[in-house]
């Protein structure tokens, strides 16, 4: 997840008069810059795993990784040289030597008696094994395959991998499509750690349940901005950290008990760019959560309109007037502060 330092997240509402439009807790702090913090997190239905943010890579640790990475790309092609010679010696290689060649001779023949042109391919003087050489993202501020696998992958996601196989066999890791999952490297060093991934769906972000857990960080770090000067990368990583602890077990497992629901829906119309798991026009509401909040809106109309009709049959004209405006700024509060509420809790 990126989130940007001094931003704002969805809807920001507050509370002022006219003589504060410029107040400093009645605007959101902005940086010019425009810095952003990345983090990384693992979730689970039960558990929650490490969670991990990206600090800028300094020169010391290119130069690092790229002395390391051509150690490892001159190891692997001597690897595949090695593997490519073996084969070469191997009856396997002679038997496809022998099936190619004959082919290619019959098929000479048959074109010298008119037939059409046609290449066989001759794959016994080509390299079965190749390298498939390690290399540096061309974004110098995104995350590479390489500094994903050495900073978040072998030192906490794959160990904690090993930790969830071992109390339940059928575990499966789920990433999305990004680069650095989905890299050669990346996919090559899991392979060796014997640690199975789930086939992802391109463009499915509603699928993915810790999608809503950033959300949730988000929303929570855009209420704490009303009374916290987040300006700094540096104080958004406290926050981000001080947030990330606050996600509780029961929260995880709720945005995962959706998913049969979320799928169900997918699948009912079939995908496409008009599928949305929330509400298209308010984001995290349900329809129950709507079907409440009309039903809240009748109830209070009806207590509305009661206490006008007693106001004006037990009071004097001007005193009824104030006294109903007064009662219909209470209500309408109360029944905002149900709004904002449903906003921040979006239930199932």
């Amino acid at each position: 997840m990126s989130i940007e330092v001094g931003g704002t997240f969805g809807i920001s509402l507050v509370w002022r008069d006219k003589t504060e439009p410029w107040h400093k807790d009645c605007v959101g702090a902005t940086k010019k810059q425009g810095s952003s913090v990345m983090c990384w997190g693992m979730i689970g239905y039960g558990w929650k795993g490490p969670f991990y943010v990206w600090d800028p890579e300094t020169e010391e640790e290119k130069e690092q990784a790229e002395e390391e990475i051509t150690c490892l790309n001159t190891e692997m092609e001597a690897e595949a040289a090695k593997a490519n010679h073996i084969w070469r010696n191997s009856p396997e290689w002679a038997q496809i030597r022998l099936q190619e060649l004959t082919a290619a001779r019959v098929q000479r023949a048959a074109e010298k008696n008119g037939a059409p042109k046609k290449t066989i391919e001759q794959s016994w003087c080509r390299k079965k094994f190749k390298v498939e050489k390690i290399k540096r993202g061309e974004h110098v501020r995104g995350i590479d395959a390489w500094r994903y696998v050495n900073h978040v992958a072998k030192p906490l996601m794959w160990p904690e991998c090993h930790r969830q196989l071992q109390q339940n066999p059928s575990f499966v890791l789920m990433e999305d499509d990004a680069s650095p999952h989905t890299a050669n490297y990346t996919s090559r060093e899991r392979e060796k750690e014997g640690i199975p991934k789930l086939a992802w769906v391109s463009n499915s972000p509603d699928f993915n349940p810790i999608e809503r857990i950033w959300t949730l960080i988000k929303r929570r770090i855009q209420r704490r901005r009303a009374s916290e000067r987040v300006t700094t990368v540096a104080e958004m990583k406290v926050v981000l950290r001080e947030e990330w602890e606050k996600i509780t077990v029961e929260e995880i497992n709720c945005e995962i008990e959706k998913l049969p629901t979320i799928m169900s829906r997918c699948l009912a119309v079939n995908g496409s760019n008009t599928f949305h798991a929330w509400f298209p026009s308010l984001g995290s509401f349900s329809y129950s959560t709507l079907i409440s909040f009309g039903f809240l809106s009748l109830f209070m109309l009806s207590i509305v309109i009661a206490a006008i009709s007693y106001i004006c049959t037990h009071t004097g004209p001007t005193l009824s007037v104030a006294i109903t405006f007064f009662f219909i700024i209470c209500i309408h509060h109360l029944e905002f502060n149900f709004f904002i509420c449903v906003v921040k809790s979006p239930d199932s």
